[in-house]
């Protein structure tokens, strides 16, 4: 036994071994990042042709006096999981030029557990309908003579008449609109006198057309059967008016049916 025999000697490495296991490890991650890469890839690919799809059975369905050329986006993660489930978890169909019995508008259609197969029932939809004031007056008719709209800040204001002490004169009434099931409920705010009347006094007329009650306005002939109005936001611009459903089926039948104001 020679005298260096206890003294420690560094571990010889097998270059070839950490050189492969370095190799190795390297592969790996390259190919977990290239699968990932691929998933995404895979899913993206998936989503644009589901979209393509829906957006064809869409606009076959539309009925004749609908005309629209339809964006879809399917929003969530994993559309391929969701085309799994038979169920899209919300699905956005948009257009901003569509028309409505030749009446132009922007149309945005929020659908959540929307089904792969379309003979099923959407689970609810929302849709957005915005309108510049000629859409609206066509939509909208109102009593005393049908007078025009005009779109204010969170108001509608429309011209009309009245008499007092046997004299006529003109007044603007301006109105605040919200949305009540199947019509539109309008609550007077201000008056304001549009004929010259010189020294006579019509004030306590105007404060009294603002004091009368509101004016309900029926439009479920206007929208299709089981719809309800949630919505109604007014700019000086458009009127975006929100209407939602639950548990019903897409179609044309759907989309030509029509409630009554009975």
């Amino acid at each position: 036994m020679t005298e260096d025999f206890f003294v420690a000697r560094p571990v010889e490495k097998n270059p070839s071994r950490v050189r492969r296991w370095v190799i190795g490890l390297v592969v790996a991650i390259v190919l977990l990042v290239l699968g990932v890469i691929a998933l995404f890839a895979g899913d993206s690919i998936a989503r644009a042709i589901a979209e393509d799809v829906v957006k064809g059975q869409v606009e076959q369905r539309l009925p004749e006096n609908v005309e629209a050329d339809v964006d879809v986006s399917i929003e969530g993660d994993w559309v391929i999981a969701q085309l799994l489930s038979g169920r899209l978890d919300h699905v956005i169909m948009s257009d901003e030029d569509a028309t409505v019995d030749g009446i132009p508008l922007g149309i945005r259609v929020d659908a959540t557990e929307v089904p792969t197969d379309v003979k099923q029932p959407v689970g609810h939809i929302d849709a957005t309908a915005t309108l510049d004031e000629t859409a609206l007056n066509s939509l909208i008719t109102l009593p005393s003579g049908d007078p025009d709209l005009s779109l204010g800040d969170g108001t509608l204001a429309y011209e009309n008449s009245s008499a007092f002490l046997g004299i006529q004169f003109s007044y603007l009434l301006s109105v605040i609109p919200q949305a009540a099931g199947t019509s539109l409920i309008l609550t007077p705010e201000t008056a304001e006198l549009t004929t010259d009347l010189g020294s006579v006094d019509v004030a306590p007329v105007l404060e009294r057309l603002v004091g009368d009650a509101p004016v309900t306005v029926c439009v479920a002939d206007y929208l299709p059967e089981g719809a309800q109005l949630t919505g109604l936001e007014v700019t000086p611009e458009a009127a975006d008016l929100t209407l939602s459903m639950s548990n019903v089926k897409l179609s044309g039948a759907l989309l030509e049916s029509r409630g009554s104001c009975g």
